[in-house]
């Protein structure tokens, strides 16, 4: 069965996002997402953050997607908070904006993820 996420109204999917980051395990429900395919047209912007690399220094996982949902995971240990929650799913968007030929720096990406 196909589905066309396009038909899901940003209503109900920030409902099923806010139930999700409730969860002990808020980082499941975006990897199920990226494992069909959903990821990329519910949340583009996360979606973009996996394949691209950070610096070992700071981040010893390398792939930006992958330490999104790991610092994700850390905040639902830290804190109830969907706010709080939220705000660690964001942290690192404007890394997904940054071109290939800059990578594994990200000079722009505290403005960007803004």
């Amino acid at each position: 069965m196909r589905v066309n996420w396009n038909t899901l109204t940003p209503e109900r999917v920030w409902k099923e996002t806010e139930s999700a980051l409730t969860t002990r395990n808020p980082q499941v429900f975006f990897q199920v997402l990226r494992d069909c395919g959903a990821l990329r047209v519910l949340f583009p912007e996360i979606d973009a953050l996996f394949g691209v690399p950070a610096p070992a220094k700071w981040h010893p996982e390398i792939d930006t997607g992958i330490h999104t949902l790991m610092t994700l995971s850390m905040a639902a240990m830290l804190s109830p908070q969907v706010d709080v929650r939220f705000a660690t799913l964001c942290h690192d968007l404007g890394k997904g904006l940054t071109p290939p030929e800059l990578w594994p720096r990200h000079p722009w990406s505290w403005p960007g993820g803004c």
